[in-house]
């Protein structure tokens, strides 16, 4: 057979795109085309629609995504409009807060930490606000020097 028509990769692509989305890996589709098909091709051609079958399964999450975020957006809008129209200040607050979130325009806290060597970097690490950078003086190693000079 020769080289498919542009509608018959399209379907053949299609094939490999539905049995990705239910998990069958690479030896499994090379065993199937070769086993149940009649398109006669190559391992390498098969990998090259495995790829464009990844890149529509890539591209499908994107613009899902894209949609989602906009409809999130939108309905949260459509609710902050109608806790003000009912005078609900707190719920429209809460409902801010939420949109605020999911747009990203929350930043997590930044902490600084200077190394020897005059350099500033901005570190971002919640939850670790606390913890003594190496090098300050309340580091594992000054307090037991100072554990052994008491015990003198």
């Amino acid at each position: 057979m020769g080289k498919p028509t542009k509608a018959e990769k399209t379907k053949r692509v299609g094939r490999i795109y539905d049995m990705l989305l239910l998990g069958v890996k690479r030896a499994s589709i090379l065993q199937y085309v070769s086993d149940n098909t009649e398109w006669n091709i190559s391992e390498r051609t098969v990998d090259n629609y495995i790829q464009e079958a990844t890149e529509l399964i890539t591209k499908a999450a994107e613009d899902d995504q894209e949609m989602e975020l906009g409809l999130a957006k939108s309905r949260l809008e459509l609710l902050f409009q109608k806790n003000m129209q009912i005078h609900d200040y707190k719920a429209a607050l809460q409902v801010q807060k939420e949109r605020s979130t999911t747009l990203g325009l929350h930043k997590p806290k930044q902490d600084t930490v200077k190394h020897d060597v005059d350099h500033t970097h901005t570190v971002v690490i919640p939850g670790l606000e606390n913890i003594q950078p190496y090098g300050t003086p309340e580091t594992d190693t000054d307090k037991e020097t100072d554990e052994l000079q008491s015990a003198t």
